[in-house]
């Protein structure tokens, strides 16, 4: 019989297991809006995370693009100050040998000249 009074009393009524229900309902609706809300803004954190990474992305392609360029032209411009050395040693070569053939010139001049001892 006490087992029997102990039963009663767990037991509710349709009313108020209704209540209850519709309580832990709500409760749970507001638990998954919460949910909804903290997925969003983890979507929204990894979305900008993901701009972020595209941004450093095309700015780092757009860097290595400027830096080929830049090697492009100093290359370009190697090449023709290497052109330019390779020209000035041909001047020079051709001046030192224009200069020993002066020379050598000048110097069967003077020897070609006839020394006047006349004092």
């Amino acid at each position: 019989m006490a087992r029997q009074r102990m039963q009663k009393r767990k037991r509710k009524s349709p009313t108020t297991q209704i209540r209850d229900l519709k309580m832990q309902v709500s409760a749970l609706k507001i638990q998954l809006d919460s949910l909804i809300v903290q997925l969003e803004e983890q979507q929204k954190c990894y979305e900008n995370a993901l701009l972020d990474k595209e941004s450093k992305k095309k700015r780092i392609l757009s860097q290595l693009i400027d830096l080929e360029r830049e090697y492009v032209a100093l290359r370009a411009h190697t090449s023709k100050l290497v052109m330019k050395n390779i020209r000035m040693k041909g001047q020079i070569k051709g001046t030192e040998r224009a200069v020993d053939s002066l020379i050598g010139v000048l110097n069967r001049k003077i020897n070609l000249v006839p020394v006047s001892v006349s004092e």
